[in-house]
């Protein structure tokens, strides 16, 4: 974890002396580096017979410890929010992603439940599978399966149109929960007169379904 606070280019640039990496936190470090290098090398969180459930089989334990912790140090309010981030790697790996949008464009996808202050409540490793509900696409059933514990209960879910969908919207709409986000055009079952409508800068149509309410502002 404290090697996540200054960055330097290697492991083993924490353990050298050299004045261009010097840092406080590193210089009474109770373990030698090839000590640290060949536990590091042989770190497991799960027995080798375990294996071949899903990609994510031999670090599971160690992610369901994080999680839960993440989820008891704080309690999202009445809105949250779903997002992903792109955490940088380009080694091996059976899942990797590729995003030219993000600023790390190659690594591990993680989608976030965020609560409106930034703090990221839960995550989700996409590694590739995945179980869809019946009623949703796989995006829309990744949203689910982050708000789950709060569905039902009267709270606001926001997204961006990466995952907004009708279907996705209709099945919040069921459990007692609201959706607000963007949504792009090409999306099924968007009414044909909104997405055709042409609008003057700074111009706003409301047009009232009867679970949803569209708001198209000037050309988005």
């Amino acid at each position: 974890m404290l090697m996540g606070l200054p960055n330097f280019p290697t492991i083993e640039s924490y353990w050298i002396s050299d004045p261009l990496y010097y840092h406080e936190l590193f210089q009474k470090l109770p373990i030698k580096y090839h000590r640290f290098a060949l536990l590091l090398r042989c770190w497991h969180f799960q027995d080798n017979s375990i294996s071949g459930i899903n990609h994510l089989s031999k670090i599971n334990p160690l992610l369901k410890l994080i999680r839960k912790n993440m989820n008891n140090i704080y309690a999202p309010g009445d809105t949250i929010v779903i997002d992903e981030t792109m955490v940088p790697f380009r080694d091996r790996l059976k899942f990797p992603q590729y995003n030219p949008s993000k600023a790390h464009k190659y690594g591990i996808k993680l989608y976030k439940l965020c609560t409106l202050h930034g703090y990221a409540w839960d995550v989700k490793i996409y590694d590739g599978q995945g179980q869809r509900l019946a009623e949703l696409d796989l995006l829309g059933s990744t949203v689910i399966e982050l708000v789950k514990p709060f569905l039902d209960d009267g709270r606001l879910v926001i997204t961006d149109n990466y995952y907004t969908s009708i279907d996705l919207a209709k099945y919040l709409y069921d459990r007692k929960t609201n959706l607000l986000g963007t949504i792009r055009k090409n999306r099924i079952d968007l009414p044909r007169d909104l997405i055709n409508y042409k609008l003057r800068k700074g111009k706003v149509v409301f047009k009232q379904n009867d679970y949803i309410t569209f708001i198209k502002w000037k050309d988005q």
